[in-house]
Parts: structure tokens; C-alpha cells; sequence
């Protein structure tokens, strides 16, 4: 499994606060089946907005130390949209995931319909492939799922948080996930870990949830999408089988 969201590299943001938490959390996702990990430090200006050089030293640091659990780190940012994305990828001071075209973007807490979609729009034009993160967690999304569905209409991707799959969010973002699976919604699951302890780098109780929600089918996709944004290619949307085909053989069963 691939988790390409993890905050997972010491004393950058509110993730691990220690080289020894991130040894740890490399143990966890060792033992729940992860072999590649992106990690991801916020850059949110107001709060955490660590040196572009910082980032790169200690993500090569941890990386050779997660080839002892044999699992690949790649590396890329959370960005937090604003009007000024674009000019902290370009300088170096976020980072698109593996040095690819898709970029983590996590929307403003509160934010104006039309002004986001706007950064979005810009984001696209400059070559970036955005990702929206846990948008589950926003109340404005749960309450206007039909505006999930234009970002997405617009190019860009949704990735859900494995822990709001498996319940540490509460009910009502539980069902929204499966609001958004029904529609189609979802193209990436990642676990947005921040520790060892609460919010941990784990994918597969919440693949495991989704293929009993929606069937093995739809986990493939989430996974393959998951390499192709290692890899900088295209992902895909799922796709339902039409039902006609159940009540075709449900009136030839009649017949015969």
C-alpha cells in the first residue's frame, strides 16, 4: 500500500515531534502492510511554513533510515491554498508529491466558493494537479456535496483520510464518506497521520471498509491511483457497472 499524505518528518509542523516518533511511525506503517509513504509538512504560513532546504534535509535523513523497514519515502508538501500557491511551489517552498505535477492542496478552514475554485483554476494553469485533501472534514462540503462535484468536473482529485473511514471523525463524516463513494467522488485515500499514538500511518482497516461499502474493484482503483501519482501519471475516476444487466437476467430467470 501506498499512503501519499503522511506527516511523518520531525519537528517541522504539528506531525512528529521527534526523529524517534518518526522511527516509530515508520513501525506502524511497516506493520500495516505500507511500503511507500509521501511525507507531506504542512506549509500554512500563519503556522507552520519550515525553510524549503529544511524540508529536503530531513526527508533524505529519514529516508535511508526507512529503507530499514523497507519502505520508500517520497516527498511532497500540505499545501494550504492561497492566492500565493503557486509562488511557494515555484520558489522551492512547497513541493509538488515526488517532484511530479500533483500537488496536495488543503482549502482554507472558511473560504468564498468562487475565490477557491479560482486558486484552483490557476493552480491547473500553471501545470499542477491538485488534490484536495480531506475535504470530508469540512462542514461546508457536507453540507454542499455538489460543489465536490464541480471541483472535481473542474480537474481536480480528492483523497479522503483513512482514520475518517474508520470512525475517529464521528458518524456524520463516516456517512459523508460513503456519500462520496456512492457518487463516485473519491479517487485517493491516505491516512494524514501527524503521530504514533492517535492519528496513525495506517490504509488498511479503511481499504478493507471501503471493499465491504463498495466491492475489491473500487479498492483497486484507489491503490493504482495511489502509485500513478508516484509515478506522475494520469489517475482515474471510478466507473459503475451498469445495473441493466441484474434485471435482464432477473426477467430471463422468470422466463426459463
Amino acid at each position: 500500500m501506498i499512503d501519499i499524505h503522511c506527516h511523518i518528518l520531525p519537528n517541522l509542523d504539528d506531525g512528529a515531534k521527534s526523529f524517534e516518533e518518526s522511527i516509530k511511525m515508520l513501525e506502524i506503517a511497516k506493520g500495516d502492510g505500507i511500503e511507500e509513504i509521501v511525507a507531506t509538512p504542512h506549509i500554512y504560513p500563519e503556522f507552520y511554513f519550515p525553510d524549503g532546504e529544511k524540508i529536503k534535509n530531513s526527508f533524505e535523513e529519514l529516508k535511508i533510515k526507512a529503507k530499514e523497514f523497507s519502505i520508500e519515502l517520497y516527498l511532497g508538501t500540505d499545501l494550504h491554498l492561497t492566492p500565493e500557491s503557486i509562488k511557494y511551489l515555484k520558489e522551492g517552498k512547497a513541493f509538488p508529491i515526488n517532484f511530479g505535477n500533483y500537488v496536495l492542496v488543503e482549502p482554507p478552514e472558511f473560504f468564498y466558493e468562487k475565490e477557491m475554485t479560482e486558486m484552483l483554476f490557476s493552480l491547473r494553469g500553471e501545470g499542477y494537479i491538485p488534490i484536495i485533501t480531506h475535504p470530508e472534514r469540512y462542514q461546508i462540503f457536507r453540507e454542499k456535496m455538489d460543489l465536490l462535484k464541480i471541483i472535481v468536473e473542474q480537474g481536480n482529485y480528492l483523497q479522503l483520510t483513512s482514520a475518517s473511514i474508520t470512525g475517529y471523525f464521528g458518524e456524520n463524516v463516516i456517512n459523508f464518506c460513503k456519500s462520496l463513494f456512492k457518487k463516485n467522488l473519491v479517487h485517493l485515500i491516505a491516512s494524514d497521520a501527524h503521530s504514533p499514538r492517535k492519528r496513525v500511518p495506517a490504509l488498511k482497516g479503511a481499504y478493507e471498509l471501503i471493499e465491504e461499502w463498495e466491492g475489491l474493484e473500487y479498492v483497486n482503483l484507489l491503490k493504482e491511483n495511489a502509485k500513478n501519482v508516484i509515478l506522475n501519471k494520469g489517475i482515474s475516476n471510478f466507473e459503475r457497472k451498469k445495473e441493466k444487466r441484474k434485471w435482464v437476467k432477473k426477467i430471463l430467470n422468470k422466463l426459463w
